[in-house]
């Protein structure tokens, strides 16, 4: 989403005054806002623990919130000086795409040359995706198809993900993985029902290492899809390691 889903022509001119003030905080060397602020502060901290002296590339994931849109992303890498992404990799991913390309998922073989990737890539199989994001605070869950790692402008497409913050890792709700199971089962039962239901969903887990939280979320997925595969390895830096893959691969491209 390059900017907030519009419903109408009503709603998109209702927004251009935002829209005005964003463009005239930039344009005096200000972040576009106060959340394009604080994240560009979070991300320039992550940039200097890298070791490397350069960073030609710097591939943002960022989770599936609704309150979160694109444009945020895209002016947070902008405020930063951060080089414009090109080729098939020039979005900004989700972090539900990051977390596939970081187990291997979703990458075609041959990225360099741009029209056999696409071909490459839509041999691959389509994955329905559960992202579960569980971090001390909060946890997130995210569920989309999944092809490739390529990650596209959605346009004003809807977002199907919701987040808890009562229900982190360090919630003291009492049966917390209960509540966890019954979280994530009342989500997916909302979405995958009659004609939808899919044969099986992938189910890939990032943040915090909890093996409650991983059975609580096997039972709850059991309960709405014949079958589940789990990945919960590496999740405290899979994501970060499929976007470091996929700025890799923007840095690669620019040589051919």
């Amino acid at each position: 989403m390059n900017s907030p889903p519009y419903s109408s022509m009503e709603d998109m001119w209702n927004d251009i005054p935002r829209q005005a003030w964003r463009s005239f905080r930039k344009k005096i060397g200000l972040a576009a806002s106060t959340d394009v602020q604080i994240m560009s502060e979070l991300v320039k901290k992550l940039l200097s623990l890298s070791k490397s002296a350069a960073l030609p590339f710097v591939v943002i994931s960022y989770p599936g919130i609704a309150a979160l849109y694109k444009e945020d992303i895209n002016d947070v890498a902008e405020y930063l000086g951060l080089p414009k992404l090109t080729g098939l990799y020039k979005y900004h991913p989700w972090e539900a795409y990051a977390a596939y390309a970081g187990h291997g998922l979703g990458l075609c073989e041959h990225f360099e040359d741009k029209d056999r990737c696409k071909e490459e890539g839509n041999q691959l199989p389509v994955h329905e995706t559960l992202l579960v994001e569980y971090t001390d605070q909060a946890i997130l869950l995210h569920t989309t198809p999944l092809q490739t790692a390529v990650s596209v402008d959605w346009g004003s497409a809807d977002l199907h993900a919701t987040a808890s913050f009562e229900l982190g890792a360090n919630s003291r709700v009492v049966k917390h993985a209960l509540h966890v199971a019954e979280f994530v089962y009342q989500f997916l039962s909302t979405w995958y029902n009659g004609l939808i239901l899919p044969d099986e969903l992938l189910v890939i887990m990032t943040g915090i290492v909890d093996e409650a939280i991983e059975e609580a979320i096997r039972e709850a997925v059991g309960r709405v899809v014949p079958k589940a595969q789990l990945l919960a390895s590496e999740s405290e830096f899979i994501a970060s390691r499929g976007s470091a893959e996929l700025a890799w691969r923007v840095n690669i491209m620019e040589f051919f």
